[in-house]
């Protein structure tokens, strides 16, 4: 994370914190895998349909009141930043977004239509 705490003020790492030799040292089995990298013109590497999955319908389950309301008010926040915290997801969508919990719902969040706003 060197060139991330270059500037005194940016952090509290020493000059050669993040070299790879000293982290060898202290976390042997460390290794970083980059997967499912994609290139292309900027919005050509993901669909622009949205699959109705299990996730995505439990999501905007029009037969149960509120559902579509309240999962726009949690993926309003959840989209905000970066969650790796299972436990955050709502129970309905912890059941239904099988597999990565996580990338599932942020998937089904990116396919919900944004909350109305009251001005």
């Amino acid at each position: 994370m060197n060139w991330l705490d270059a500037a005194p003020s940016n952090g509290p790492c020493s000059e050669t914190e993040g070299a790879p030799s000293n982290i060898k040292v202290v976390q042997p089995d460390t290794s970083l895998v980059f997967s499912e990298i994609k290139v292309g013109e900027i919005g050509s590497t993901y669909s622009k349909s949205c699959a109705a999955d299990n996730c995505l319908r439990a999501m905007r389950a029009n037969t149960i009141p509120g559902r579509l309301e309240a999962s726009q008010k949690f993926c309003g926040e959840f989209t905000k930043s970066f969650v790796s915290d299972v436990s955050v997801v709502p129970a309905f969508a912890q059941t239904a977004c099988t597999g990565d919990v996580v990338a599932r719902a942020s998937s089904a969040c990116s396919c919900l239509p944004a909350a109305a706003t009251s001005t």
